[in-house]
């Protein structure tokens, strides 16, 4: 009797279930959007997970309905039985993420079960809380202070480099460049030597790259195809995996800070922890979870971006030898010898630098598919309606390679960004740090640390292919952020 009530109220669980499921993989189609296949348990999520960019540029072609005047288009896909929207319309983003942004002020989360309370996790007025706290971090006074940190950690980097170049000049610049600005970032933000240029085996390093080769791991499919039991799911893999992982580097950011509080230095470092502690204040504006999460998250938003932005840009000024020759003739012109410094100021007068690390964000932006924002309530743009609870995203990398706002995409021409150019960009088809409000905190920090390393390397050496960089050059969307296929790109040094 007790076994026939059980699967009764089973059966009826799983009927109750299937239907609401079959329910929620009808929304988009009622709202009139194209969706690809749906699987029943993944949505389309086991179609992403094989090749994200591949599928997405695939779908947007196939799926892809016109929308606004400017040439974008729209389309749906489910995420799990959660509704999702693919868009590469200038005019649909703009209200999105600028005009309406009060409606979709929270992000999408990959995993709604990580509760780590950073920037990118938090919602509403927590957000709007947290950031307004957070954002004297990242001025332009306390960014001059920084750049001294920098400047040593680039001056390590190419201590390393002339060894290597002594070796024939080959070299990895995906090792090169996650090794320095993973110690960049770990002296800005937690003023910790971590020694991760020099020691081949730091752990840190080790963990960092752990917890982002895992960023979309077992946790974010299962919990993505059953948000009822994502909890669950979490607690299960609490102790290993990204999880685990995160929780390690964030208990090594909390011992820092109660180092720091135990112990004040006589004069205060300037690094984003003592700039968390002083934006926390006397009225604690951020709780010490929160000041260690913030810690966490510039570490990993800071390393992975910042390195594949100098990965890339490295192999389109290798490939391009005349536009690196008149980089070097304008670095040349601001420092005609070691005795003019690299610092914030000297670095933000340096026009066609810009514009080469602009275009070549174009040509690889840095994550090309998860800036996206959520509805918060149901809204129509552009004559679309956009159900309540779906998450919206740019298809940045459709995007930016779309050549009805790129001629001839594919080229590498850092001209698109120069003055006289730059009024006929059409607005929210270049997003590489995401657009309005909740746009990166830490874009500032990143230019000026991605403009450091390319100003003191190029000064003194040139890049060029070798018989080991590939052509043409396969990438992928690791995790969060774009990246080459093996994460290895060797290129060749040599002294000018």
């Amino acid at each position: 009797m007790i076994l026939y009530l059980f699967l009764t109220a089973l059966t009826l669980l799983l009927t109750k279930w299937y239907f609401e499921r079959k329910k929620k993989f009808q929304i988009l189609a009622d709202y009139g959007y194209n969706v690809p296949p749906i699987n029943f348990i993944a949505g389309n999520l086991h179609q992403i997970a094989k090749d994200d960019i591949g599928t997405m540029e695939d779908w947007m072609e196939r799926y892809g309905e016109e929308i606004g005047e400017k040439g974008g288009k729209i389309m749906g896909w489910y995420r799990g039985p959660n509704p999702a929207l693919w868009t590469s319309s200038p005019e649909l983003l703009k209200e999105v993420f600028i005009k309406d942004a009060e409606s979709f002020i929270d992000r999408p989360m990959l995993d709604r079960s990580d509760n780590i309370p950073h920037l990118i996790n938090m919602k509403g007025k927590e957000w709007k809380r947290a950031r307004s706290a957070l954002a004297p971090t990242f001025t332009a006074a306390k960014l001059k202070k920084m750049s001294g940190i920098m400047g040593s950690t680039v001056k390590t980097m190419l201590e390393l480099l002339e060894n290597k170049i002594d070796e024939g000049g080959v070299i990895d610049c995906n090792e090169v460049f996650q090794r320095l600005t993973l110690d960049t970032i770990g002296q800005c933000a937690l003023a910790m030597n971590v020694n991760c240029q020099r020691d081949p085996d730091d752990k840190f390093l080790k963990m960092v790259r752990a917890s982002l080769d895992r960023q979309i791991d077992t946790t974010v499919i299962v919990a993505s195809c059953f948000p009822l039991v994502e909890n669950i799911i979490a607690w299960i893999f609490s102790k290993r995996g990204r999880k685990h992982t995160n929780q390690v580097i964030i208990e090594k950011c909390r011992e820092v800070l109660h180092a720091r509080q135990a112990n004040p230095p006589k004069i205060a470092p300037v690094d984003a922890l003592q700039l968390c502690m002083e934006a926390a204040g006397k009225n604690k504006l951020l709780s010490e979870d929160e000041i260690v999460a913030h810690e966490f998250i510039f570490i990993l938003a800071g390393y992975e971006t910042t390195a594949a932005a100098l990965n890339f840009t490295s192999y389109l000024l290798a490939k391009n030898p005349d536009i690196q020759d008149k980089l070097q003739e304008e670095i040349d012109r601001h420092f005609p010898d070691d005795s003019v410094p690299c610092v914030y100021d000297n670095v933000a007068d340096l026009e066609y630098l810009d514009m080469v690390l602009c275009e070549s964000m174009r040509v690889y932006p840095p994550i090309p598919l998860h800036i996206g924002r959520w509805a918060s309530k149901e809204k129509t743009i552009c004559g679309k309606t956009i159900p309540q609870g779906t998450g919206v995203l740019a298809a940045t990398w459709v995007l930016h390679h779309n050549e009805k706002f790129w001629p001839d995409p594919w080229k590498f021409d850092p001209e698109r960004f120069a003055p006289q150019n730059r009024d006929k960009i059409i607005e929210m088809t270049y997003m590489p740090f995401g657009e309005g409000p909740r746009n990166c905190i830490g874009r500032r920090f990143a230019l000026m640390e991605a403009k450091m390393c390319l100003v003191e390397f190029f000064r003194r050496y040139r890049l060029d292919t070798c018989h080991k960089t590939p052509d043409p050059l396969p990438v992928r969307n690791k995790g969060l952020t774009l990246s080459v296929v093996g994460d290895e790109l060797w290129l060749r040094a040599s002294r000018r």
